[in-house]
């Protein structure tokens, strides 16, 4: 079959559309997802085994515990033992562009319940191409407390435990002494007035995994 002059050059129009389609169709599939990688220098190992609880368990050379979680739009979770002199790097891959998301790192003392802890959280994080997005951690200490409101008369009208900071994507079991337990995804609940409030707590949960308790007695 013969094609004449104007035919074959639809034709190869045709193709060369079709190749640049695809070509696009290529280069897109390649940026569809991105990496986040978390460093944590010597100098960051050698500070978190300085400070109290940590310090009496992480002398000579002992590790200490981090729990590493991504929240948002892509959940991940990895444990780290930090030790003085380490330099680490995770890294988390195959996160979809377009994606919004926050890195929570929390390191515990388990041998005793406390009323805080040391964590840190990232900014948030958009996902925007098949490039690298490093995450330097820095750290503070979240505290549970309680407060109580009273009326014009100074009669107590309710108690509310609260942590201070709230953790993106992450939810809050709650506990005011022998009364129910009550869940919820702000880092504060309050109390009726009649709760008797002894030994309250607050169990913290990251993509459904619990990663610690605090703990607070009323003075």
């Amino acid at each position: 079959m013969k094609f004449s002059t104007p035919v074959c050059l639809r034709l190869f129009k045709f193709f060369i559309a079709s190749a640049a389609i695809f070509a696009f169709s290529s280069c897109s599939n390649a940026e569809e997802e991105g990496t986040v990688s978390l460093n944590i220098p010597s100098s960051f190992c050698e500070q978190i085994a300085a400070r109290p609880p940590f310090s009496g368990t992480s002398t000579g050379g002992a590790a200490t515990e981090m729990k590493v979680f991504v929240t948002g739009d892509y959940e991940a979770r990895k444990t780290v033992w930090l030790t003085p002199g380490d330099n680490i790097t995770l890294q988390f891959d195959g996160i979809k562009v377009g994606s919004y998301i926050h890195v929570v790192l929390l390191v515990v003392d388990e041998s005793a319940s406390s009323d805080s802890c040391i964590i840190g959280i990232s900014d948030e994080i958009p996902i925007y191409g098949k490039y690298e997005n490093s995450v330097a951690p820095r750290f503070n200490t979240l505290n549970l407390s309680y407060t109580d409101a009273v009326n014009a008369q100074g009669e107590y009208t309710s108690t509310s435990l609260l942590l201070d900071r709230d953790l993106p994507g992450c939810t809050y079991k709650w506990k005011f002494g022998s009364g129910p337990t009550i869940i919820t995804s702000s880092a504060k609940c309050t109390s009726s007035p009649n709760t008797t409030m002894g030994f309250s707590y607050c169990t913290i949960y990251c993509d459904g995994t619990e990663i610690t308790t605090l703990g607070i007695s009323r003075a």
